[in-house]
C-alpha cells in the first residue's frame, strides 16, 4: 500500500481521512455538509461560529508558464463575507509554510476578482491539518498565524487584521494535547475540541466519549461505505501512488539540490580563499617595495587597479 496504511481490524478495512482523498470525499460532499459545519466549528470555536456553508470550486490556475493547476482540497464560503479553505497535508514535503502562504495568496486574488471594492473582501480562514509537526518548540497542537502590528523595536502591538488567517492543527500532538485538556477544561469541551482530530487519526479508536456526536457517527458510516466500495477504493490506490511519485520526485530534487548548493558552496569557498591569497602576496610585495605595480599584479594573479588599490590603502 502507497502512502498511510489503512486502519485495519479483523473484518474491517477503513481508508484513512488522513489522505487528502479521503478527506475530500468525506467532507466535501454536499450531503456532509453538516458534517463539514461540526468539524469547521470544533476548530474554530465560535471565532466565527460556523452557521451556513456554501462549497467552492476547488481548482485553481498557477499563473506560471507550464500552466499547471492545484486543487485546494476544500473551499466554502461560511456566513457572511467569509471564505475556508481546509487543506489535508499527509506527507511532509518540507515546505508546508511557504505553501500556506502561496495558497492564502491565490485565494486573496480569488476573492479580489469577485468583489467590487477592497473594503468587501472577505475574511479568509485557511486551515491546514497536518499529520507531522510544524512548530515542534511548541506544545499545543492548534496555532494560528495572523496579520500583527510591531513597532520599530519588533515588540508586538496589536492585530493588525483578521481578514487573513492561517489555522494549523498538528495531528501528531494530539495525545499529549488531550491529556493537558483533562486538567484544564470540562468533558464537553474536550470532546468538541479533540473528537473530531481522533477521528482524522484513527476512526476506530476514539474515546468512547465521542459516541453521542451525530456528525462524527455519520462521517464514520460514510467512512465505511468509501472503504467497501471497490471503485472508490481503487481511485484511493491510484491517488496514493500518485502522491508516492510525488514525493519521491520531490526528495530527489531536493537531495540534487542539496548536494548542487554544497558543491557551489565549496567552489565560492575555494574562489573566495584564493583571492585572499592572492591579496595577502600582493600586500608583502608591496612591503618590500622593490617590484613595480605591473609585476606584482603579474606575480599575485591579481588585477593592477587591484593592487594599485591595495598600494593606496598601506
Amino acid at each position: 500500500m502507497y502512502g498511510i496504511d489503512m486502519y485495519n481490524t479483523s473484518d474491517l478495512s477503513l481508508l484513512p481521512p488522513t489522505s487528502d482523498y479521503v478527506f475530500c470525499n468525506l467532507f466535501g460532499a454536499e450531503e456532509n455538509i453538516d458534517c463539514l459545519k461540526s468539524l469547521l466549528n470544533s476548530i474554530l470555536k465560535g471565532n466565527p461560529s460556523v452557521e451556513k456553508i456554501i462549497l467552492k470550486p476547488t481548482e485553481y490556475k498557477k499563473r506560471t508558464k507550464d500552466g499547471k493547476s492545484i486543487r485546494a482540497d476544500i473551499m466554502a464560503d461560511t456566513n457572511d463575507k467569509t471564505m475556508v479553505d481546509i487543506e489535508m497535508q499527509c506527507s511532509n514535503l518540507n515546505n508546508s509554510l511557504d505553501r500556506m502562504i502561496f495558497y492564502q495568496a491565490l485565494h486573496r486574488s480569488r476573492s479580489i476578482e469577485e468583489c467590487d471594492d477592497y473594503e468587501e473582501m472577505p475574511q479568509i480562514i485557511s486551515i491546514w491539518i497536518l499529520i507531522h509537526s510544524l512548530y515542534g518548540d511548541r506544545n499545543d497542537c492548534t496555532h494560528e498565524i495572523k496579520l500583527a502590528l510591531y513597532d520599530s523595536d519588533g515588540v508586538y502591538v496589536r492585530e493588525a487584521s483578521d481578514k487573513e488567517r492561517i489555522i494549523v492543527v498538528e495531528l501528531d500532538k494530539l495525545p499529549s494535547y488531550i491529556e493537558k485538556l483533562k486538567h484544564t477544561k470540562t468533558q464537553d469541551e474536550i470532546d468538541r475540541s479533540s473528537a473530531w482530530m481522533s477521528f482524522i487519526t484513527n476512526p476506530l479508536n476514539m474515546p468512547e466519549e465521542c459516541n453521542h456526536i451525530e456528525e462524527i457517527q455519520k462521517a464514520l458510516e460514510k467512512l465505511k461505505g468509501m472503504s467497501n466500495n471497490p471503485n472508490i477504493r481503487a481511485e484511493y490506490n491510484q491517488a496514493m501512488r500518485e502522491k508516492s511519485d510525488l514525493t519521491m520526485n520531490y526528495n530527489k530534487g531536493f537531495d540534487k539540490g542539496k548536494e548542487q548548493g554544497r558543491e557551489e558552496g565549496l567552489e565560492e569557498g575555494r574562489e573566495e580563499g584564493a583571492r585572499q591569497m592572492a591579496i595577502e602576496t600582493a600586500k608583502n610585495l608591496l612591503k618590500m617595495n622593490i617590484l613595480t605595480i605591473e609585476q606584482i599584479a603579474e606575480a599575485s594573479v591579481l588585477s593592477v587597479d587591484d593592487v594599485s588599490a591595495l598600494k593606496e590603502g598601506c
